[in-house]
């Protein structure tokens, strides 16, 4: 992996880091490298905020407040970036052209403003690589990528990949119960379903198998 350059990271990439998933090392060698001033990590305040809601959704909210505090505070070596008016029309932008969620369009959008890599694993984000310069690094294997999204493992303790130098606060909320981590798997899941002009959830499984054939043989 180049270093020196820029990484982007989305809700996915957050909840990936902090459940210790496949992909969850990838992350954290950019942000071990944005703590050495070797690289660059930047988020969209809006992706930290879905990471934000999915963890409250299933009963976490300390460790959802600890993220958003650790983020906003500096307290993680990445910029947040604020949903500025700018960025919002941009999002729009991508999100009237494409099939994608309004929070992932952020995710994008921030990734291209600032060169930087987008980290994901989200399915809707497969079609839009390659457009306005946009660099994706998958967390997900590439035989998941255009499926559905596969749940989260539990994981007991802390993630193995959190930063030691910074653990003090931060394993007070994450070495209690995982026990609602495939409940989180789920929101996971349903959230990334692409939407129908009705704004209802649909999902192609003949492109989804296209998509993943593709990327399987890349």
């Amino acid at each position: 992996m180049k270093r020196n350059g820029r990484a982007c990271l989305d809700a996915f990439a957050w909840l990936t880091w902090l459940q210790d998933e496949p992909g969850a090392a990838a992350v954290q060698r950019w942000l071990d490298e944005a703590e050495a001033a070797r690289a660059e990590c930047v988020t969209s305040v809006i992706n930290l905020g879905e990471a934000y809601y999915r963890l409250v959704r299933v009963e976490r909210r300390d460790e959802a407040e600890s993220l958003w505090r650790m983020a906003v505070r500096g307290a993680l070596p990445v910029s947040v970036k604020d949903a500025t008016r700018r960025r919002v029309r941009r999002a729009a932008e991508l999100k009237s052209k494409h099939a994608i969620a309004y929070a992932d369009a952020f995710a994008v959008a921030t990734a291209v403003e600032f060169n930087a890599i987008l980290l994901t694993g989200d399915p809707e984000i497969e079609p839009l690589e390659g457009e306005q310069n946009l660099k994706v690094e998958w967390l997900a294997p590439k035989a998941m990528t255009g499926l559905p999204r596969r749940r989260l493992r539990p994981s007991s303790g802390c993630p193995k990949h959190v930063y030691k130098s910074r653990t003090d606060s931060w394993h007070q909320v994450t070495a209690g119960d995982r026990s609602s981590s495939n409940q989180l798997g789920a929101f996971h899941e349903t959230d990334s379903a692409p939407r129908g002009a009705s704004g209802h959830r649909r999902r192609s499984s003949a492109a989804g198998q296209s998509r993943g054939s593709r990327r399987s043989g890349s």
